[in-house]
Order: structure tokens, then C-alpha cells, then sequence
């Protein structure tokens, strides 16, 4: 394969004494995951990926976690969200479970009922838990009966919550929606750049439905209206960060490298944008590269989880190299995953790992967490480790918004 040519299907892209420790590490995850009371529809995703890598060594840990799937499923959310209620856990239904469609079709039609209740959307708009995440589990449904009015609801309710400057599209979040401890720092709420709870998550669900040709004008209206706003909050300051955290009075100008905040997670949602409307992304790439070089320091890792540690940019960088085929990815890429495997303790934590979590209460505990989960977890590590040493493509990152593809 050339240093550019986009590889055919997945490829592990670790080898050597990097692969042995990335395998060691993923095999003391699994250890500790296996042990995890009541596991969670993030485990049952690490499982369908996972289990197989050992040669059945986990199977019992397998069943569990969809064992713990289905008692999961009857339990009453407390919301509807994509990380946080029902839709995440009937996304992971969708994508690991069979003959589950009697259940999936009673939460279709709650959350397309919930779209197209009366009055104003009360909830987020955004990845995390609001429409855009919603957007995700209706994707994930293909060819449901209620997967079309699921999109079409999801385009509607975005196209209401929208604010419209020239040729400019963005979205507010009011003060109601904001963290308290953030409060103080935005009496008015914020227009969110960050891909987890902001407007590249409106721009990357916007382009995947205009391109399945869902609501297509409207969907379409929405990704390059939002792409517009989005290069239009570019910052002066492209060492540290092309784009901020926030396009409010009180951003100051830089975001830290990662998946929920700050170039990469932006980066994937133009790259969305561009592949799927048949946008030019040379410069992407290249803007891409640059953010992916930056040091552990200057991009502010403090962990290794996905949502903002070294194995969420180690894979995005390998997402970006079976995208284009360009092998300065996947040199990138083995680098941070040594810099996730160099977090690794020796005991402790879930697998060795931990999670940084500074508290937000004025508290003196503890900041560094032990996290069975995707985002902010070792299950998501776990998950990050399997796509670099084995052939299976990793489609548990569609929840991500993550799956980038050749343009």
C-alpha cells in the first residue's frame, strides 16, 4: 500500500511490541470489565467487539452484559437521551442484539411521538442527550417503519431551534440548559462548539440525513448553514486551537484537543459535511494533521479515555488514515495510543486506567475516577485498542459520530 492509498476494508494498524502491549492492555480491561456488577449497554457494546479477540475466554462476561441488556431495556429511563436514557440503550440493542424489533418499534414510536408533541422542544438539541442524538438512534434504526419520520421529526425541531445570521445557521443554548457550576461564567447561555454538545453535532447528523435523502432541502439548508457559522468562529490563536470551546463573550479564544471540545471533534463534523456533499477536504486533511500533531501539553491530555484523552485521538487519527490513506495518520495514530498505553498503573483503576474528573463543587475528593463507561471510560479505551489490533471495523463509534469515510 502507497503512503496514500486509502486501505481496503479495516486494517489493524499496530504491529510489533505495540501491538503486544495494546493486546496485554485490552486483555486487563476485559479482566476488570467482566467483574463490573450490572453492566451497563456500554459494556454490552465493548462485548460484541471484544469477546472475540480472546477466543471465547469471555463468553460468560458476554452473555452477561446482554443479559444486563435486556433487564436494562425494562427499566424506566429518566430521559430520552442518546448517552443517558432510553436511546442509548435501544441504540445498542439495534446495533448487538437480535430479534429485538417489538421493543425497538415501541421506543421508535415514544421518541417520534415525543418529536412531534406540541409546543416547543424542551430538551437539548445537541449529541449528548437532546434532537442530534436522537438523529444517531433513528440512523442506527435503517429501514424501521418509524426511522424516516424519526429523521424528518430530528430535521424539524433543529430547523425551529435554529438562528439564522445571512447565510449563517447556528443554535443557542439557553441558561435553563447550561451546567450550574458554568452559570456565573454565561448568565446568557452559549452557542456551543464542541462536537458532544454543540452546533458540529447539528452539522454531522444534518449532512448523514440530507445524504439518505431525508427531508433532503431542509437537512441540506441546515449542514452549510451550520458549516458557515463554524468556519466563521475561527480564533486568532491556531497553535493552541483553531476553534473554541464556545462562541460567547466569555470564551477565551482556545479549546482543548479532543472528541467533545476544541479541532478534532469539529474536524470530523466538517470532514462530515464536505464527504457527503462531494466538498473538496484537501484542506481538512491537512488542517487535521496539524491539530493530531500537536504535544500531550499543548493539546491538554490529561487521560486516556475517548471523550477528551490520548485513545480519542489516537482513534480519530486511525479513523482519518483508513479515510484517506494517508500513512502520517497512522504514524500519529501509534502515537497516541503509546501515550494512552504510558497511562496504564500498575494496579488500580479498571484495568490500570483511570479518569480524570476535577471536581466541579468546590470539593477536595479525589479527581482521578474509575469509569466503566465509553465516553469517559476504560470501555471506550477498550474499544479504541480492539480497532488497532484487529480487522473488525469499529461501528460502535456511529454513536460517536466518529465513523468518517473516504470523501
Amino acid at each position: 500500500m502507497t503512503a496514500n492509498s486509502t486501505p481496503e476494508g479495516w486494517q489493524p494498524i499496530l504491529d510489533g511490541a505495540l501491538a503486544s502491549r495494546a493486546t496485554d492492555a485490552l486483555r486487563a480491561i476485559a479482566r476488570d470489565v467482566a467483574n463490573v456488577p450490572e453492566p451497563s449497554s456500554d459494556v454490552a457494546v465493548f462485548w460484541a467487539y471484544v469477546a472475540n479477540v480472546f477466543e471465547g475466554e469471555f463468553e460468560d462476561a458476554h452473555a452477561a452484559a446482554m443479559q444486563g441488556l435486556e433487564r436494562e431495556i425494562v427499566r424506566e429511563p429518566y430521559s430520552v437521551g442518546l448517552f443517558s436514557g432510553v436511546a442509548g440503550t435501544a441504540w445498542a440493542v439495534a446495533h448487538c442484539a437480535e430479534d429485538a424489533d417489538a421493543y425497538l418499534e415501541l421506543v421508535d414510536q415514544q421518541i417520534v411521538d415525543a418529536l412531534n408533541s406540541d409546543g416547543p422542544w424542551r430538551g437539548h438539541y445537541d449529541l449528548i442527550s437532546g434532537l442530534v442524538g436522537l438523529g444517531v438512534y433513528f440512523l442506527e434504526r435503517g429501514e424501521a417503519p418509524l426511522a424516516v419520520s424519526g429523521l424528518e421529526a430530528v430535521i424539524e425541531r433543529l430547523a425551529q431551534w435554529s438562528e439564522r445570521h445571512g447565510e449563517q445557521i447556528t443554535w443557542h443554548t439557553p441558561i435553563a440548559l447550561v451546567p450550574a457550576h458554568e452559570h456565573a461564567r454565561y448568565p446568557t447561555g452559549w452557542y456551543n462548539c464542541g462536537l458532544a454538545h454543540g452546533v458540529p453535532g447539528v452539522v454531522s447528523i444534518a449532512a448523514r440525513i440530507a445524504e439518505r435523502n431525508v427531508a433532503r432541502a431542509r437537512a441540506a439548508e441546515l449542514r452549510d448553514g451550520g458549516v458557515a457559522w463554524l468556519y466563521a468562529q475561527r480564533t486568532i490563536d491556531p497553535a493552541r486551537s483553531r476553534f473554541p470551546t464556545t462562541a460567547s463573550p466569555a470564551q477565551d479564544g482556545s479549546a482543548r484537543t479532543a472528541w467533545c471540545y476544541g479541532d478534532p471533534g469539529v474536524i470530523l463534523s466538517l470532514w462530515d459535511a464536505a464527504s457527503r456533499s462531494g466538498a473538496p477536504t484537501d484542506e481538512l486533511r491537512e488542517l487535521a494533521v496539524t491539530v493530531l500533531s500537536r504535544s500531550p501539553e499543548l493539546a491538554a491530555v490529561r487521560d486516556a479515555p475517548l471523550c477528551h484523552g490520548a485513545s480519542g485521538l489516537a482513534h480519530i487519527a486511525n479513523r482519518m488514515f483508513h479515510a484517506t490513506g494517508d500513512a502520517r495518520f497512522r504514524d500519529l495514530a501509534r502515537g497516541w495510543y503509546e501515550h494512552a498505553l504510558a497511562m496504564q498503573r500498575p494496579s488500580g483503576g479498571i484495568g490500570g486506567f483511570y479518569a480524570y474528573h476535577p471536581p466541579m463543587d468546590g470539593t477536595d475528593r479525589d479527581p482521578w475516577v474509575s469509569e466503566p463507561e465509553l465516553l469517559d471510560g476504560v470501555v471506550g479505551i477498550g474499544l479504541a485498542l480492539a480497532a488497532a489490533i484487529t480487522a473488525m471495523e469499529p461501528e460502535w463509534d456511529r454513536k460517536m459520530l466518529c465513523d468518517v469515510r473516504a470523501p
